[in-house]
């Protein structure tokens, strides 16, 4: 994930802390258009209500149940 968040210029340090992790997680969810993301997508699943829960708040809940280790 590192070197991903480095080669797209999103994070240029060497190490990144939990912190500051769920910080740039928290901003890319913020940013995101969840009804644009479900239009772009809902053509490749066969059940459109599997994706009706997404939401900001809902990803966001999800932050919390990330284990760093």
């Amino acid at each position: 994930m590192k070197i991903r968040a480095r080669d797209s210029h999103h994070w240029q340090e060497e190490n990144i802390t939990k912190e500051q992790f769920i910080t740039l997680l928290k901003d890319k969810i913020a940013s995101v258009s969840f009804n644009r993301f479900r239009e772009d997508i809902v053509r490749f699943i066969r059940d459109d209500k599997v994706i009706d829960i997404w939401s900001a708040e809902y990803f966001n809940d999800l932050i919390e149940k990330i284990k760093f280790i």
